[in-house]
């Protein structure tokens, strides 16, 4: 599969990532924003996870502009985290900032995102978290 390069690495360039890390804990964490202002703070752990409105996937979002197997998170053990998109109908986008305008589509790669990264499947607005998140920052629970 081709990895598609964008140029979203975080304010050092590099992203802080954990070693030698227990198969029971997270290894980052993905922040989901509702249209209510709420927000969940999902674990990930090293491999595969899936997104999508189908209740198989680990992580469901619901939304219309979802689709049933949208994108899929490859986290590895050593705190690389990819991102591919399933061939959803509505795009996932990846941007370093909270503007949609300015998020880079992506289709057919696999991109690498770093912690502080904001993600969209669909509408559904996310933000990936390092390890250390067992909670998000009160600056990050609603979206600006």
């Amino acid at each position: 599969e081709p990895t598609l390069a964008l140029d979203l690495n975080n304010e050092k360039g590099v992203a802080d990532h954990p070693h030698d890390v227990d198969s029971s804990t997270p290894i980052v964490h993905l922040q989901i924003f509702h249209d209510d202002g709420t927000n969940d703070v999902v674990p990930l752990f090293a491999g595969e996870t899936t997104i999508g409105r189908l209740d198989s996937n680990e992580i469901q979002l619901a939304g219309r502009s979802v689709s049933s197997k949208h994108a899929q998170l490859e986290v590895e053990s050593d705190g690389m985290v990819y991102l591919l998109d399933k061939g959803s109908s509505n795009g996932t986008r990846v941007s370093r900032q909270d503007v949609l305008s300015q998020a880079k589509r992506i289709q057919g790669a696999k991109v690498q995102v770093l912690p502080g990264n904001w993600l969209w499947f669909g509408d559904i607005k996310c933000r990936l978290l390092d390890h250390t998140a067992a909670e998000p920052p009160s600056s990050q629970t609603t979206p600006p």
